[in-house]
């Protein structure tokens, strides 16, 4: 179970079309703060389920975020239809399922079996030079 899940149910109960709600009411729903970047970022608010988990929550409840003003702690969650492409986002982005980048990289360095990882790759790593006239 999310931190937000709350929120989810909280959303998926309610009939209206158009909820206005401050950060601390959404505190109370959640039965936890929110984290600093709630109310430093704006994007921290995104309807973006493949990189926020608490976007997860109210997208999943047929909601989305907008109006969003950081300087008096309000936001307004709208019901909107969610499309087949966001649904996708959404079953792919459970926590448990590795992020979409992960092995990205995979393949592209190689590392020759004579290289020992634990010697430092500097010879003169550590070795005091100060008053040696060598610096």
């Amino acid at each position: 179970m999310s931190k937000y899940t709350p929120i989810e149910q909280h959303l998926k109960y309610t009939k209206k079309e158009i909820l206005r709600m401050t950060f601390n009411e959404v505190e109370t729903i959640i039965n936890d703060k929110l984290p600093k970047s709630a109310r430093k970022f704006r994007a921290w608010w995104s309807n973006d389920a493949s990189t926020h988990t608490q976007a997860l929550a109210w997208l999943k409840a047929g909601y989305i975020t907008e109006r969003v003003d950081m300087k008096d702690e309000t936001l307004v969650f709208r019901r909107e239809e969610i499309l087949p492409s966001q649904k996708k986002d959404m079953q792919t982005s459970a926590p448990d399922a590795p992020h979409p980048l992960f092995g990205l990289m995979k393949g592209l360095i190689t590392i020759p079996d004579d290289l020992d990882l634990t010697k430092p790759a500097d010879p003169e790593w550590g070795k005091n030079t100060y008053g040696s006239g060598k610096e």
